[in-house]
């Protein structure tokens, strides 16, 4: 299985690749009779990622495990409080991902990820969309709701609560089979202006020094190739010859790694300051300006939902 109709499971192979725009345009250019840009054109895409406090998830998976899963919310374009938006369970188990994903409200998914009964929490703020309002009360979504919910209560249980841990943000642009002839479950997909912002401390505020942190330079790209099987002989004939060769990226965890050791340098500034460091004003709700949107309405609503 690649995807379901409706877009809510996925499993495939998805590898990446870092790429300077000269090399993403000579081998689009070579495929062009085999991939097109999708209809989104660029697209904004922002995720944010659950973690317990002590970041159980993405430590373990900077270990490399031949398991893996993760926990995110996603969405395209600027939040409001009536966008779609993704949640969304990721797991990998020996390279292949397995993704579940139910489409909801921004206000919807912040209650429900706040622990809120999914369909109370949809029902006081449906999708203004008719259609995708009826899709996120399916059978579907309540099942993968469940599967989220139990997702959730797993690593509560043992690791803590997770809450909202790191924001990534990123310009796309996709590639689509050009024709039917081209293997259909293919998709290529470039990711630029990508940054990670640091949405918690140990104590779940700010830290003077959390800021965004770019992971690439402005002429760099990931690059991600995702199918079921394998590639077709034009593609992988492709790559051979640009020398494209495949390398880990985990944006969430490079960004990790990043802030970490901007942490690090930071700490060791201060030790040696004779005065502390002011914290810069503002800082707090600039960064946390899409995790804290979903609770715009605060709690008030929580109780009558």
């Amino acid at each position: 299985m690649a995807k379901d109709s409706k877009g809510s499971i996925f499993e495939r192979k998805e590898k990446k690749y870092v790429v300077d725009d000269v090399s993403r345009d000579i081998l689009m250019a070579r495929i062009a009779d085999k991939m097109v840009e999708d209809e989104y054109g660029v697209s904004k895409i922002t995720s944010i990622y659950y973690d317990t406090v002590d970041r159980y998830l993405i430590n373990r998976s900077l270990e490399k495990p031949l398991y893996k899963e993760k926990l995110r919310v996603r969405f395209y374009g600027e939040l409001k409080d009536d966008s779609r938006v993704f949640i969304e369970i990721k797991k990998k188990f020996k390279g292949v991902v397995y993704k579940r994903r139910l489409a909801t409200s921004a206000q919807a998914a912040d209650l429900f990820l706040s622990g809120i009964d999914y369909v109370q929490a949809c029902n006081a703020h449906p999708l203004p969309n008719a259609k995708h309002a009826e899709e996120s009360l399916s059978w579907q979504s309540q099942q993968i709701a469940r599967e989220i919910k139990a997702f959730m209560d797993h690593y509560e249980k043992r690791y803590g609560q997770l809450v909202p841990s790191i924001l990534v943000e990123c310009e796309r642009l996709a590639y689509k089979p050009a024709s039917p002839d081209v293997q259909s479950d293919l998709r290529i997909t470039f990711d630029k202006s990508i940054a990670c912002t640091d949405l918690l401390d140990s104590d779940g505020a700010k830290l003077p020094f959390a800021q965004r942190v770019s992971l690439l330079g402005s002429d760099e790209s990931v690059m991600e190739i995702k199918a079921i099987g394998s590639y077709p002989l034009w593609l992988a004939e492709a790559l051979s010859d640009e020398r494209i060769y495949p390398q880990s990226f985990s944006k969430c965890g490079r960004g990790y790694e990043r802030m970490y050791a901007r942490q690090e340098a930071a700490s060791a500034a201060l030790a040696t300051q004779k005065t502390p460091a002011r914290q810069s004003a503002g800082i707090a709700s600039k960064n946390r300006a899409y995790a804290m949107k979903f609770a715009k309405h605060a709690r008030k609503e929580t109780a009558n939902a």
